[in-house]
Formats: C-alpha cells, structure tokens, sequence
C-alpha cells in the first residue's frame, strides 16, 4: 500500500523526533486523506531522504506527525533531469509541471521563446511561480519523490546558454518537430544528467533551433505525428528516463 507522503523541508529530520506539517499539508491530511492518530505515513526534507511516521495529532493547519524510521528504498531516479520548457499558456505549464515531477524531473524552467503567447509581467511571473511549486510539491507527494523539485522563474531566451549543462557526464537535448529523424538511437554510457529542451505552442522556429544546434545540443525527433507542446514533454522525459534513467526497458 502507497502511504500519504509530506515534505518537511529547511529542517534536519531525526527518527523518534515530532515535527508540524504545513498549513495546507495539514488540511490536505484532514480535510482530504481524512488521516487519524495512529495512521502511518511517509515524510521526506526534500533533498533525498525519506523516513517512515506516524500521525500524533490532527488538525487543519498544524497537524503533527513523529518519525519512526528511515527508509531505504529510494524513487528517485539516478539521472538528473532538467526540462527547459517553452512557456505555455493557460493551465498546461500546470499540468507539464505535475508530469514532469511524476516523470523523475530534478528541476524545470520555463523559458519565453518566440512563439510563447504569455508575457508575464514580474508579478504576475512570482504569482504563476508560487502556483508552480505547489503543483510540483502535490505532485512530488502524491508520487513518493524524495526530492522536492524546484520550478524557476521563467528565463528569457536571449539568456538560454546559461541553462545549459556543462559537465562532462551531461546531455543537453532538444526535441523538435523540424527533425525528421528518429528519437533516439539508444544509451551513451556514462550519462548522469541530462537538459531537456521542449518547445511552447507552436514549437521553436528556425532560428532558435539553429541557435541551439549551434550551442551543441544535440537535436531529435518525435516520429511522424505533431503533438501538442504538454504531451510532447511527457513524452520526452518518459523517452530519456526509458534510455538514461530509471525506466528501464532498453538495453545496449
């Protein structure tokens, strides 16, 4: 059975200690899950490291819960992965961020590009932010993660080299529907961390996908169908952690 899971960030966990969810978790906890005293659930800090609780007191804005143990067993994915997302509009940079946390994504920043329909005014930028990270944190509990993903403040394009992965254990990967050969061919040992670029509506043009090839990412396909921006990103990520990540599936 999936137990609830919270997340208790910016403290030090410790086993047989008592600690109070946040305001929302513990409505969450009450007014939706309906947990009691005595119920088991899970809690993580965040940054990795998850721990078996128990439910202590109930209430709808500071229920508390007393870690009994830590866990072992880990759903983090070993590959670090980044989605650099065109800025969507509407509700779907929502619904890309709850699947791209379910999917095993590290962190996820929107970037405005030519065909991103909203300018957002600052703001208006921190208010979609803060609804982002709350999307991202449900996501990431209802899911088990250990880790709590960050979403950034959108990037503007001309600042798009800076989002890059460097190392040399790192891919930098754009998918475009300019590209007509086949995703990909199969795993390159030694990958540990991969960006994953992902146009708005409408795609990245011709000029950004020149800019980006010329920057070294590598460039693929998503097959002969053209797919809506929110789908195409479920699909990239689910096609780099079937290859790189912890999927599984393919072979060398």
């Amino acid at each position: 059975m999936t137990l609830p899971r919270f997340f208790i960030c910016d403290l030090e966990l410790e086993t047989n200690k008592e600690y109070t969810l946040s305001p929302s978790d513990s409505h969450h906890a009450v007014k939706v899950l309906r947990l009691q005293e005595g119920d088991e659930v899970e809690v993580s800090d965040g940054k990795g490291r998850g721990f078996a609780a128990r439910v202590i007191a109930t209430d709808t804005s500071a229920s508390r819960v007393q870690v009994t143990a830590p866990l072992r067993e880990s759903r983090e994915s070993p590959l670090h992965v980044t989605l650099v997302q065109g800025l969507l509009k509407g509700d779907n940079m929502d619904l890309v961020v709850r699947q791209a946390v379910e999917l095993g994504a590290h962190r996820i920043i929107p970037l405005v590009t030519a065909r991103s329909v909203p300018r957002l005014q600052r703001q208006r930028t921190l208010k979609k932010r803060e609804r982002w990270l709350n999307v991202a944190r449900a996501a990431a509990g209802q899911c088990g993660r250990d880790i709590l993903p960050d979403v950034e403040i959108p990037v503007d394009w001309s600042d798009v080299e800076g989002v890059l992965e460097s190392e040399e254990t790192a891919l930098n990967l754009f998918f475009w529907e300019g590209e007509k050969s086949q995703v990909l061919h199969g795993p390159e040992s030694g990958i540990t961390r991969i960006a994953v670029f992902v146009g708005p509506e409408g795609g990245f043009n011709r000029e950004e996908a020149g800019e980006l090839k010329s920057k070294g990412v590598q460039v693929a396909g998503m097959g002969p169908r053209i797919l809506r921006a929110e789908t195409a990103a479920t699909a990239a990520l689910t096609l780099v952690q079937l290859i790189y990540g912890d999927l599984g599936g393919l072979q060398e």
